[in-house]
């Protein structure tokens, strides 16, 4: 598996409204398809009326399991070789 730690910090994580109503917190699908396409897919659910035209409605998967695993691997390896220096 590549690297991931550079990836998942590149990451945005915020709060949002949602256009049905309530909130939402975590990555912006947009910002997300960029970083981790495979992650998100273009979505047909009725809300891309209601967005702005030059934006397409977008959903993301939330299984990053793999990812962050990975990058705690990478951050464990960083710990030890700093811990051993």
């Amino acid at each position: 598996m590549p690297p991931m730690l550079e990836k998942i910090n590149q990451v945005n994580l915020t709060k949002y409204n949602l256009l049905s109503g309530g909130s939402g917190r975590g990555p912006i699908a947009q910002e997300l398809i960029h970083i981790f396409p495979n992650k998100v897919k273009k979505t047909d659910d009725g809300l891309g009326d209601t967005l702005p035209e030059d934006v397409e409605a977008w959903s993301i998967g939330l299984n990053f399991t793999f990812e962050l695993m990975k990058a705690i691997q990478e951050l464990s390896a960083k710990v030890t070789a700093l811990e051993n220096a």
